[in-house]
């Protein structure tokens, strides 16, 4: 973790620089949460940056119970469904990503949970799927901007299915609510 994001953490603001807020904000959560609840010794020490991990520990499990269901769903046995998953997690990237707390351990499940829950908005003709794609898409734009990509291959499938006129403007209305 950079030193950067925990002064962040210290001071909150709306944006920094060249990121955007979410890793500093979650960082104050947790520093906050130990020093009410936690040993009074911790916050301050080194024991403190252990602590500032967590979040990455925790996003990294949540992404791969998320994939292993994800595959499960789709007609992959538990087993081979959590194999597949640990094979993901195993890759460096991810790997990293749950030992060290950064924009990318932000952003990856939140393009992970934005994709599926496109994948659901345009397999069901329930609104509330629609909704949480916007959700996972603004809390990836909370963690780096470069989660703005994932409108291309959302546009380009909405442009491959000319029955999707209703998710279109669902859509469009969810990017005006956004913008």
């Amino acid at each position: 973790m950079k030193r950067i994001y925990r002064l962040w953490s210290e001071h909150l603001s709306w944006s920094y620089f060249d990121h955007p807020p979410l890793i500093a904000w979650i960082l104050a959560a947790v520093r906050q949460f130990f020093e009410l609840f936690g040993p009074k010794t911790i916050v301050g020490t080194v024991q403190d940056l252990a602590l500032v991990r967590l979040p990455a520990a925790f996003l990294t499990v949540a992404f791969g119970l998320s994939m292993a269901n994800w595959l499960h769903r789709r007609g992959f046995n538990r087993k081979s469904a959590i194999g597949g998953t640990f094979a993901v997690l195993t890759v460096p990237l991810f790997a990293a990503g749950g030992a060290l707390f950064t924009p990318d351990s932000l952003v990856i499940p939140c393009y992970w949970l934005a994709f599926t829950a496109w994948e659901r908005a345009l397999s069901s003709s329930k609104r509330k799927h629609a909704l949480h794609f916007g959700i996972w898409l603004g809390l990836g734009l909370l963690s780096k901007y470069s989660m703005i990509l994932i409108l291309l291959p959302v546009l380009l499938s909405l442009r491959e299915s000319s029955s999707r006129k209703k998710d279109a403007s669902s859509l469009i209305s969810l990017l005006r609510f956004r913008l």
